[in-house]
């Protein structure tokens, strides 16, 4: 916009000093590039032969011929006042209007390096206000990386702890499928949610390599079950396959032993996943569960 305006005013200063310039032209040159003749002080035109006879016979009468040749050369001298001459008045004009002219031209040039001064200054603000928006985001990350790394520090000292505990055999007869369950407990400080469990039934002979047992994925069971700090919750499993009496018999005479082995699955504040794992062999002479101190099946994450 400022740089349209200056335009505009460069063109009506030019207009403007283009009129009195145009009247300095005297009417000498102007009636020379013409078909009349100047007309002399009286307002005659010398083309008239035939004065009015008035007129010659006059007292003081002056000759129009020797009037004209004084007043060419009055005009060539540049001293003669009358029409067609450079008044004073004609050049403080022009001089005023180009006095404009140059005033409008530096008004012109300031604006323009006023308008540069203000595009760089908005060019220096836009880019101050993205780096500023950029060291914003990053203050954020640090600060949310700081944050998950606090947050990780107190969940890893301040967590959840799950325990298998109560491992009951609630059915254990000839010719019907195992089945049991077992306690789980939260004894952390922190409370927990229970994702996923998985319990295998396992019978061999005492002494068996029980440590390439895999769990079973068919077993395994997905849980949505929260627990607080002290809260227990009960987990159910089954062997699904009928126990044969000579089976039966054998584990009562301790010649078999029946193995119960798996893990449980829970997640803390932090949504972060552990595991618990456990193995346990029946002692059917106290008719109960003891525990194997291996590390491959008791652990905890």
């Amino acid at each position: 916009m400022m740089f349209r305006a200056g335009i505009i005013a460069c063109l009506a200063m030019f207009l403007i000093a283009a009129a009195p310039i145009q009247q300095l032209q005297p009417a000498q040159h102007r009636a020379e590039h013409s078909n009349k003749e100047p007309n002399d002080a009286y307002g005659k035109n010398h083309r008239t032969k035939n004065p009015p006879p008035s007129a010659t016979a006059a007292p003081g009468y002056i000759d129009k011929t020797s009037a004209d040749a004084a007043t060419r050369a009055a005009y060539k001298a540049g001293k003669h006042d009358g029409e067609g001459a450079v008044k004073w008045t004609d050049r403080a004009i022009v001089g005023l209007t180009l006095g404009l002219v140059i005033a409008a031209l530096l008004q012109f040039g300031a604006a323009l390096l006023q308008w540069n001064a203000m595009r760089r200054q908005e060019q220096q603000m836009r880019r101050s206000i993205i780096e500023g928006r950029r060291a914003s985001n990053r203050q954020s990350r640090e600060v949310q990386a700081q944050i998950a790394l606090a947050r990780d520090e107190f969940a890893s000292t301040h967590r959840p702890r799950f325990k298998v505990r109560k491992i009951t055999f609630s059915q254990l007869t000839p010719d019907v499928p195992i089945s049991g369950h077992c306690d789980v407990v939260n004894v952390g400080d922190m409370p927990g949610k229970l994702v996923e469990y998985s319990v295998e039934i396992v019978c061999g002979t005492p002494g068996e390599r029980y440590e390439y047992w895999l769990p079973n994925p068919k077993n395994v069971r997905q849980f949505n079950t929260p627990l607080a700090v002290g809260e227990s919750g009960t987990i159910w499993f089954t062997d699904g396959r009928d126990l044969p009496q000579s089976m039966y018999d054998a584990i009562k005479s301790r010649n078999m032993v029946a193995y119960v082995f798996g893990y449980v699955g829970y997640t803390d504040g932090a949504k972060l996943r552990r595991n618990t794992g456990f193995l346990r062999w029946y002692d059917a002479s106290y008719v109960r569960f003891r525990t194997i101190n291996d590390p491959d099946y008791e652990y905890e994450d």
